[in-house]
């Protein structure tokens, strides 16, 4: 199995004569080729046993909570049948402890005399680390630009991008990025100078 960030790739690569016929499945239920579900057969031929084998892939591109679980890749002939397992952990497991990381109310935007704060709030376990970008390009902190993040107890934090006497060059869209082992979270938030 790959983890390739955006997508999860499981492999299975299968012999025989005649040729197994593969199926997959997540617990029970037989995997189907949908938007985010692709699945491949490549044949390929091992020159030292001077064997043709085939090379299947279950790519799940975004894979969400709902794409945990138990997989398996059936393969099937007249001879027999043949089955390799695989596990997708995605977020904490149960009874962990653990949390991915996940929003307390929404992410806004405060005006204050001369000074504009955007802030979030999340909950995590273990604790995130946050990135700002503005425009896709990392921020920066600097003497007006101050980056806090404030933990509030119960495994809360309070992420801030303060920026002091803002003018028109701090309008754009601004992205906080907090992540952990078990999942990444963004909340985007705009400051627009008409």
């Amino acid at each position: 199995m790959r983890d390739e960030g955006d997508k999860m790739v499981m492999i299975c690569s299968v012999t025989g004569k005649p040729e197994p016929k593969i199926t997959w499945f997540h617990g029970d239920k037989e995997v189907k080729k949908d938007k985010k579900t692709k699945i491949d057969k490549d044949k390929e031929k091992d020159k030292s046993k001077d064997e043709t084998f085939w090379v299947h892939t279950l790519t799940i591109s975004e894979p969400k909570k709902e794409n945990a679980g138990k997989y398996k890749c059936v393969a099937k002939n007249d001879m027999g049948d043949l089955t390799a397992n695989f596990t997708l952990s995605i977020g904490a497991p149960e009874g962990s402890g653990d949390i991915t990381p996940e929003f307390i109310g929404k992410p806004e935007i405060v005006q204050g005399d001369k000074k504009i704060t955007l802030q979030c709030k999340v909950k995590a376990r273990p604790e995130p680390e946050v990135k700002w970008t503005r425009d896709e390009e990392p921020v920066k902190e600097e003497q007006r630009l101050k980056i806090t993040k404030t933990n509030e107890g119960g495994d809360v934090y309070l992420l801030k991008l303060e920026i002091t006497e803002p003018g028109k060059g701090d309008g754009g869209k601004y992205k906080c990025t907090a992540s952990n082992k078990y999942g990444v979270l963004n909340a985007n938030l705009s400051i627009n100078y008409g």
